[in-house]
């Protein structure tokens, strides 16, 4: 059981506190991927988290400016879904990431026209 709100959330009696304000939660199995709302004046582009049962961080999300250097305009992302042990999460230039649940490693992106 969770509940959330601003930047705080409590897993199962346990709580976490986060830098931005959470935008949504999506509980996969034991974990807890956490996107938050990133202010447009901030640069925070890694938005995404996972917690275990008892609200202990287990990953940030990998650093999209280091896995793609070659991108230009990296936002945070905006919206996110789970699916077979796999993230898809999106930006608002509608770039569209797979990021593997276990490790918060990126697996690949496509863009969407």
């Amino acid at each position: 059981m969770y509940q959330y709100e601003k930047k705080h959330i409590e897993i199962n009696g346990n709580s976490y506190d986060f830098e931005f304000d959470i935008r949504a939660v999506v509980q996969y199995k034991e974990k807890f991927i956490v996107l938050l709302g990133i202010p447009f004046n901030r640069t925070e582009i890694n938005n995404i988290y996972c917690l275990d049962a008892q609200a202990n961080l287990i990953w940030q999300s990998e650093d999209l400016s280091t896995r793609y250097p070659e991108l230009k305009n990296l936002l945070p992302y905006e919206q996110i879904g789970i699916k077979d042990d796999t993230i898809f999460a999106s930006d608002f230039y509608g770039r569209n990431y797979k990021i593997n649940v276990d490790s918060g490693k990126i697996e690949g992106f496509n863009i969407v026209k």
